[in-house]
């Protein structure tokens, strides 16, 4: 496996320029973190995530000469010896005064390295986010009126590519689709329960979507998917479960905001993540069930195809969800929020007045905000408990 190349900054006083024993000690000890975190330190380069090495007192009068070459957030690493942590505390006060984010890199070894390898993580997620290019399918469903986002301003702080696709490319794509009775994956969501025109139906827009894809160098997108519902009376459900499989972001009704979510999630976790909606909340034991037709089909235990909910027509997934930890994360429409709820999965129902994949999460803190400040009505869910660092890293983002 490659090592993670860490561009070091190294800074001390001048009574120390010379001093070889502190040249030797503080190699040692880039050596030890090296060895125990897979890290290569190289020279400081405007392509590598950067950190500054305070190795004495004195240093304080350095840094202020070339921090302002660097971007932020400021990683200081500091030693026990030489004075370096009061220089290194004097440093990050200096940039915490001038509103820059700086995060101080102390403790015994283990603990600069797990602090290095979250921050390593942090940035090539954000690199991977700076050249994501997204796709919107058609506009946003119309009923989607507090979800609008500025395009320019996501392209401004994160670098991320945002462009509308013209729907008429989709229809065109779906009719070149060619899947086939006796292709194997016919047949394995036929023995799910579709039904046979629905299935082929479903795969040739799967079908149009990747070639959308392609066509436009997406990473994701979101498709105002209600309209293949009144055009065809056919849906993309089954299609956005596969693609979410395969890496292509794919979100329902031409939600941005969940859209962003996904992608943020998947940057940093390279797992696909569940867009679905509330359709009953007990604020006092704070329970929640959420419901789409749609999912991805790795994050069920099982799944079977039903009918699409509202259309009762097409297909819509029916997946059994794993009782485990999950986190509920949403970014707001001004990107100047993110939305986080950690809970476990108590029960995956099913009942026929909802989207079809359905979970019943408890939440481990008070929801009321859920419903008295809500960022819209969809929210993505991932496995497992994130939240914290969900938190840090959009910290790190902005």
């Amino acid at each position: 496996m490659e090592s993670t190349k860490i561009g070091v900054v190294c800074i001390r006083s001048t009574l120390a320029v010379d001093d070889k024993t502190l040249n030797k000690n503080c190699d040692e000890f880039l050596g030890r973190l090296s060895k125990m975190g897979g890290f290569e330190f190289v020279e400081q380069n405007s392509s590598l995530m950067n950190v500054f090495f305070v190795q004495t007192g004195g240093s304080e009068i350095f840094f202020k000469e070339v921090y302002a070459h660097y971007a932020e957030p400021y990683l200081i690493i500091a030693r026990r010896e030489n004075n370096s942590l009061a220089a290194s505390l004097e440093i990050v006060t200096f940039l915490q005064n001038q509103g820059k984010k700086a995060v101080l890199l102390f403790g015994d070894d283990q603990k600069i390295v797990d602090q290095l390898t979250k921050y390593a993580r942090f940035y090539y997620a954000k690199k991977r986010l700076s050249t994501m290019r997204l796709g919107v399918i058609g506009k946003p469903s119309d009923w989607l009126i507090a979800s609008n986002v500025d395009y320019g301003e996501v392209k401004r702080k994160w670098g991320t590519t945002i462009l509308e696709v013209p729907y008429d490319d989709l229809l065109n794509f779906i009719k070149k689709g060619n899947a086939k009775e006796d292709d194997p994956e016919v047949q394995e969501f036929i023995s799910k329960g579709g039904k046979l025109k629905d299935v082929l139906f479903s795969l040739n827009i799967e079908q149009a979507l990747k070639r959308i894809a392609v066509a436009y160098s997406l990473d994701g997108f979101t498709l105002r998917c209600f309209d293949l519902v009144t055009k065809f009376k056919q849906t993309s459900c089954l299609g956005f479960g596969m693609l979410n499989d395969m890496g292509v972001l794919s979100g329902c009704e031409g939600d941005v905001p969940a859209l962003l979510t996904m992608a943020i999630i998947y940057c940093l976790y390279e797992t696909p993540s569940f867009m679905a909606n509330p359709s009953d909340i007990d604020i006092g034991n704070s329970n929640v069930t959420y419901a789409h037709c749609t999912c991805p089909l790795s994050m069920c235990e099982s799944y079977h195809l039903d009918t699409h909910f509202e259309s009762h027509g097409g297909i819509g997934i029916a997946g059994q969800f794993r009782h485990e930890e999950v986190t509920a994360v949403k970014l707001h429409p001004n990107l100047g929020k993110l939305l986080t709820y950690e809970g476990n999965i108590i029960n995956t129902p099913f009942h026929q007045n909802m989207c079809r994949t359905q979970i019943d999460v408890h939440f481990d803190t008070d929801i009321s905000k859920m419903i008295e400040t809500p960022f819209g009505n969809h929210l993505v869910f991932m496995y497992g408990h994130h939240q914290e660092e969900l938190q840090e890293f959009f910290d790190y983002l902005a």
